[in-house]
């Protein structure tokens, strides 16, 4: 997969150190938003998606050793604004897609396996806001840490980094009326906010 683009866009980016055992340098990790499920067509400024569309994240480190270390994702979350003190809603948790009320958002496609993390994810909208925030909470690990996620655990992974969070946001394009439900399913067209595009520096000590 090819994180080139070809077209002029507004990056938001952030900074974070994060420990790995036994490695040196400094990688960069990327986290985008995709059009298409081969993760070719990234989501722009200019592109408009709807509620219950499909849309695609990767977050990768191509410079990583693949045989060394991989990506982790271990959780995915919304708010409906920026900052830790948001409520928060569970899209991805230890890794697995979340149960209860946002059961069935987030797909998982790999994850832990790789210098990528790949996802698939329903759009949605928060009541009462006009945007979504979505938060990912990232770690390098030594080898290879996949979940199987058909088995629940939250023991945590040996050798694994510090976390590292990571946001990106969707804003809606207009307001409409909607149901009382915190998750609203409704056709809403949403423009992704400038470039859902995160740089994360991972320093490697």
């Amino acid at each position: 997969m090819s994180v080139a683009l070809h077209t002029a866009l507004k990056p938001v980016m952030g900074t974070h150190a994060i420990i790995v055992p036994g490695a040196n340098g400094e990688f960069t990790v990327t986290m985008m938003a995709w059009e298409d499920g081969a993760f070719t067509i990234p989501l722009t400024d200019n592109s408009v998606v709807t509620v219950e569309d499909t849309i695609y994240i990767s977050i990768i480190v191509p410079d990583v050793v693949a045989d060394s270390f991989s990506v982790n994702v271990i959780r995915i979350y919304a708010s409906a604004t920026p900052g830790s003190s948001a409520i928060q809603y569970d899209l991805l948790t230890d890794g697995c897609p979340a149960e209860g009320l946002s059961h069935g958002l987030m797909g998982v496609t790999q994850n832990g396996n790789s210098f990528e993390a790949l996802f698939a994810m329903k759009v949605f909208k928060i009541s009462g806001s006009e945007l979504v925030y979505l938060s990912a909470d990232v770690s390098i690990c030594n080898g290879t840490c996949e979940k199987d996620c058909s088995v629940r655990s939250f023991a945590p992974k040996s050798g694994t980094t510090d976390i590292a969070t990571v946001s990106m946001a969707l804003f809606a394009e207009k307001t409409a009326q909607y149901s009382s439900s915190t998750f609203d399913r409704f056709s809403l067209p949403f423009t992704m906010g400038s470039l859902l595009l995160s740089l994360l520096f991972v320093k490697l000590v």
